[in-house]
């Protein structure tokens, strides 16, 4: 057993950050077009990063050398009353 000792680990070089994100300043408000009682599919395509070297690269596959990409895809349903708009009630 370890008897009570304490384990420790050293980092020897932290993560940086991830980049800085690009986004238009100041954010535009949220506008909200969906449809009541309607069906949608998002997906999403993401390029995928990786340290090198202390800094953020695309990542690329180990044989193929092509970039790494993530795709995911979500299915959701609206309610049947319309979304929540706050400038529409006065709160």
């Amino acid at each position: 057993g370890l008897d009570g000792r304490i384990l420790t680990f050293h980092v020897s070089s932290p993560v940086p950050p991830p980049p800085a994100p690009s986004y238009p300043n100041p954010v535009p408000p949220a506008i909200n077009n969906l449809i009541p009682d309607k069906e949608y599919r998002f997906t999403v395509t993401a390029s995928l990063k990786e340290l090198s070297e202390g800094v953020w690269v695309n990542a690329v596959g180990y044989q193929s050398h092509q970039p790494v990409k993530m795709t995911k895809t979500v299915l959701f349903r609206t309610g049947m009353n319309p979304a929540f708009n706050p400038g529409s009630n006065g709160l």
